[in-house]
């Protein structure tokens, strides 16, 4: 149907128009394939901010323009506005009866009026305009042709729409790049910052202390804020435990409200466990996110469920390749954020081809393996017992990733924990590593005994319970993994971050019941707990508890 209406000779040939925004320069053009000719110009009034819609609308208007000075008193076609709808939405409510419309608030009222005026022209002499609204960039002549007259408008000497607006002018500079505009909600929004981090310089406390701390992912706490499909009290409640307010024993003592900061939680506990010389323990936001015994179910199930989602992320976006083009790098253990598989000492060194795995039966595989672990401990002089040997093959890491062209093996470790202490990173990164360096150490040590050229290595991603996470390391390391888009790391960075911060309010909230219930209650109800509140999608799997 369009093509019978361009090509009706009643008609006249359609125009294409479009704009053109670059580094602040905007250039606007339209084609007109009755003659093939076209025309651009520059737009003015860049120091008082721009937009892709301005240099749009000014397109259209030179379109129509032309149309008059070319007084052939034949409908016209607009095709080309394809990159904006800016011109059907501008011009909307000028259509018809209605509520009276006005320039007033319009940010680009200098080239709408002239638009109006030339479209009730128009009118007046009964002539019809049509705008057909297309896609962008997808192979139309005329818009292809009138994107080509817009990027020469930004070039051109012809300065059209430049009167001044008299209105203030803010300049800042992000990223090394200088910004100018007059008010609008981007202006808005960087004063608010610029208040907030002048705020900042005069207050001294905890709160001001935890906030200004520098490379820890502190942008996606607003995002949390924001994201309306967050329940209002879960966003308070980490309010409060970012601005040391929450309502635990150690906050409620310096309020004069309770007379001591023991643990409430936990000496009801020990009390209904009989357990005679239990151990103090002050009840902070960091006890009860990271230490009280009844919370032990669902404080494990939550970093379980964070880990998974995170290395299968990595395993899916991890695009990599290598010389033969298929995927550089393979993780075996995490088949997706449901399905884990635990690969244990055996499975990773027969992987790796420094170990096979006999028939079960007599211990063989055991007896093997343990006398390969004795002699590394000799050979390096740590001091190991026979004792050990079963907790050392036991000990699985949380995923693997192996390379097997480069012959590199690496342990993937998560964790999640406090981080009132600013050398919260660095503490728990050492523990991490403690962990396995005997792993790797051995590993190593029967790679170079073999001659086999494989190599083992660990990779932390620690994650603190108030959304704190080391964002330059965070993404160093999942680009080492393969991940290359920038993109997808950032993606996987706020996920991660918005997970542990929903998972954190959770545990606060199980600490509420099973202050004012029975602590057994808590335990048996809480699945149910997770599929009320609508947290399947967090996939925490939980495995019964070990009496």
């Amino acid at each position: 149907m369009s093509v019978e209406i361009l090509n009706n000779t009643k008609f006249a040939r359609a125009r294409g128009s479009d704009g053109s925004n670059d580094k602040g320069v905007m250039g606007a053009g339209y084609y007109r394939s009755d003659d093939n000719r076209g025309g651009c110009c520059q737009l003015g009034r860049g120091e008082e901010g721009n937009s892709s819609n301005r240099p749009e609308l000014g397109a259209a208007c030179l379109a129509l323009e032309d149309a008059k000075n070319k007084q052939d008193g034949k409908p016209i076609i607009f095709s080309g506005l394809s990159d904006s709808a800016c011109f059907l939405s501008s011009s909307q409510k000028w259509i018809g009866e209605g509520i009276s419309p006005s320039m007033w608030g319009n940010p680009d009222a200098d080239i709408m009026r002239d638009i109006v005026q030339l479209l009730r022209e128009r009118i007046e002499q009964g002539l019809l305009t049509i705008v057909i609204k297309i896609k962008a960039h997808q192979g139309d002549s005329l818009n292809e042709l009138a994107d080509r007259w817009a990027d020469e408008g930004r070039q051109s000497e012809k300065i059209c729409w430049s009167l001044p607006t008299n209105r203030p002018i803010f300049s800042w500079t992000d990223i090394g790049i200088t910004h100018h505009s007059s008010m609008n909600p981007t202006v808005k929004k960087r004063i608010d910052l610029q208040v907030s981090r002048q705020q900042l310089k005069i207050h001294m406390g905890s709160t001001t202390n935890f906030l200004t701390r520098e490379d820890k992912s502190r942008d996606l706490l607003g995002i949390f804020h924001k994201d309306r499909s967050v329940w209002i009290r879960a966003r308070r409640r980490v309010l409060q435990c970012l601005s040391y307010q929450f309502p635990c024993a150690l906050q409620l003592k310096q309020w004069g409200m309770l007379n001591n900061v023991k643990s409430r939680l936990c000496e009801k506990y020990y009390k209904e466990k009989n357990i005679r010389e239990p151990p103090d323990s002050v009840e902070g936001v960091g006890h009860i996110q990271c230490y009280y015994p009844i919370l032990q179910l669902p404080r494990i199930a939550i970093q379980h469920g964070i880990r998974r989602e995170l290395i299968f992320s990595i395993r899916k976006s991890s695009t990599e390749l290598n010389d033969d083009s298929e995927p550089r790098w393979n993780f075996p253990s995490d088949l997706s954020p449901e399905a884990y598989v635990e690969w244990g000492l055996y499975k990773i060194l027969e992987y790796m081809g420094l170990h096979e795995i006999l028939p079960p039966g007599a211990g063989q595989n055991r007896a093997k393996l343990g006398k390969d672990i004795t002699e590394y401990h000799i050979a390096y002089c740590i001091d190991f017992d026979e004792t050990d040997i079963d907790t050392f093959i036991a000990r699985r890491p949380d995923g693997l990733a192996f390379d097997k062209e480069e012959k590199v093996c690496v342990f993937l470790e998560y964790t999640r924990a406090m981080d009132t202490n600013e050398d919260w990173a660095e503490k728990k990164e050492q523990e991490r590593n403690d962990r396995y360096s005997s792993h790797l150490g051995f590993i190593n040590h029967l790679s170079d005994r073999e001659k086999s050229g494989w190599k083992a290595s660990q990779t932390n991603f620690t994650t603190r319970v108030r959304g704190s996470l080391h964002t330059n390391q965070f993404l160093t390391r999942l680009e080492s993994l393969g991940v290359k888009n920038k993109n997808t790391r950032e993606a996987i960075r706020n996920r991660t971050v918005q997970k542990t911060l929903s998972m954190s309010d959770m545990i606060l909230k199980f600490c509420f019941i099973a202050l004012n219930s029975k602590t057994e209650w808590t335990i048996q109800t809480l699945p149910t707990e997770i599929a009320n509140k609508n947290m399947e999608r967090f996939n925490l799997h939980f495995q019964p508890s070990r009496m």
